[in-house]
């Protein structure tokens, strides 16, 4: 347990800990949690929307599907958010792969057999699984989007559904 004295200079010392002051320091902070960007909605990036809206459109536009135009945005969204899960997961795993490549040529002094390097690669594709694991949330988090949407289609189109668009 801390003593008066001890507690007096924490408490001091929280006083000149309020984070950054400065204009440049509070954006450099913002970003201190980046990882990946997923848990930013694609309807929030400008550069986006027009990728959501040319998908949508096209969507909305077969006739085939017989869409409204809300729901062919949310099934854009969703297919757009889970083919940018995909390209972060692919970017892990290669980032991954050429590391263990990078080192498996630093290490050309040493004789290493094929199972040496299968089991090298074994290792590093295992250090990534916890990251694709991680990343796996958004890609449900999309399909259940998508999912819900196709569902809310199919009720309407049942025969005496109350459902209105």
């Amino acid at each position: 347990m801390a003593s008066e004295k001890q507690k007096t200079a924490n408490r001091r010392n929280a006083l000149r800990s309020t984070g950054p002051r400065s204009a440049a320091g509070k954006r450099r902070s913002r970003g201190n949690a980046y990882r990946h960007g997923l848990s930013i909605s694609l309807t929030l990036l400008p550069e986006s929307r027009a990728e959501i809206e040319a998908l949508a459109k096209l969507i909305a536009d077969t006739p085939s599907l017989q869409i409204s135009a809300e729901d062919a945005a949310v099934i854009a969204l969703s297919d757009l958010e889970q083919q940018r899960v995909r390209a972060i997961k692919n970017a892990v795993i290669t980032t991954a792969y050429r590391a263990n490549e990078a080192a498996r040529r630093g290490q050309h002094d040493e004789v290493r057999t094929a199972s040496d390097q299968e089991a090298a690669l074994a290792k590093c594709m295992t250090d990534v699984l916890p990251d694709l694991r991680r990343l796996e949330r958004y890609a449900r988090r999309a399909a259940a989007l998508r999912d819900r949407t196709l569902r809310r289609i199919a009720r309407r189109r049942r025969p005496g559904s109350m459902d209105v668009e």
